[in-house]
């Protein structure tokens, strides 16, 4: 349902930003705000790149890949050339057989272990991590989904998160590094004043 995409959108993408927004408004700490939004970015590249890549790979069955059927059938018993038929097709035959693992849980998850491994301010923890876990519930609440897809997304999302606030972290110490090890050291005067008398 469309609701339903609405809601899941709110809470894997809106929400968390949105308290990062807040967050760095109240704090005036934009800085922390955009390396936390560039890491979930990073990590829902990683995870939409592990999931669509398995979900293709494995090929299992939504819960509702009857019903799929069932309705493409309808459809196409009237007019096998109508675009309703061709988007019945779509939805039955290639929507409906990429069920493992789930792609919105292992987003929500991505974003939501940046945000809270990353946040200074550590009250949002705790909602953002309920969010992530809704959207899974809801995966499950919909039979998009078996719960063996909502744990792999949700793992696969936990470690592509991890990854990323690794990435983050340590791109700050090669920065100083590299900048360290390329100081122009001042040039040494030879003026009168600094030569030593012999």
């Amino acid at each position: 349902p469309s609701w339903a995409a609405g809601v899941a959108a709110l809470l894997t993408v809106q929400l968390p930003i949105g308290v990062g927004l807040y967050d760095g408004f109240s704090n005036g700490d934009w800085r922390e705000t955009f390396e936390i939004i560039a890491g979930a970015g990073q990590s829902v590249s990683f995870s939409l790149f592990t999931s669509e890549s398995l979900k293709r790979a494995f090929g299992r069955l939504r819960p509702d890949f009857l019903g799929r059927v069932a309705l493409y059938e309808r459809t196409c018993a009237a007019d096998p050339d109508a675009e309703a038929c061709k988007e019945a097709e779509t939805t039955a035959f290639l929507d409906g057989q990429i069920s493992f693992p789930s792609g919105h849980t292992a987003t929500a998850f991505a974003i939501a272990t940046v945000f809270v491994l990353m946040m200074k301010n550590k009250k949002w923890q705790l909602p953002i991590l309920f969010a992530a876990i809704l959207v899974g519930y809801s995966r499950i609440y919909l039979a998009q989904h078996f719960l063996l897809d909502i744990i792999i997304g949700a793992f696969i999302g936990f470690v592509t998160g991890i990854l990323s606030v690794y990435l983050a972290e340590n791109s700050k110490g090669i920065k100083y590094k590299f900048k360290k090890m390329h100081r122009i050291s001042p040039p040494i005067s030879n003026s009168p004043s600094t030569v030593q008398p012999a």
